[in-house]
């Protein structure tokens, strides 16, 4: 198992929050390291099932409308965990 570092410090922005539509609550993660350069975009949903973009964003505005884009073309139910056909 590799050691964490405990000097390594997250950033995260201040575009990070609980977003809900369509009656799902979810919350989303936009943050990276203080030595890093890209922002991760991570979606929590109701059951904290945990979704990472694989890509990694320039900034933190790029990575939420990223965000925003996901939810306009597959709506919030790829968010739902009782949703039976996962999108995401």
């Amino acid at each position: 198992m590799a050691k964490l570092d405990d000097d390594y410090v997250l950033i995260n922005s201040p575009l990070s929050g609980e977003f809900k539509q369509d009656g799902i609550l979810v919350e989303v993660f936009i943050y990276r390291g203080e030595e890093d350069d890209l922002w991760v975009l991570e979606v929590v949903d109701q059951a904290n099932n945990s979704y990472v973009w694989d890509e990694h964003f320039a900034t933190d505005q790029l990575a939420m409308n990223e965000f925003l884009a996901s939810v306009k073309k597959d709506g919030m139910k790829q968010y739902n965990p009782y949703y039976k056909d996962k999108i995401h």
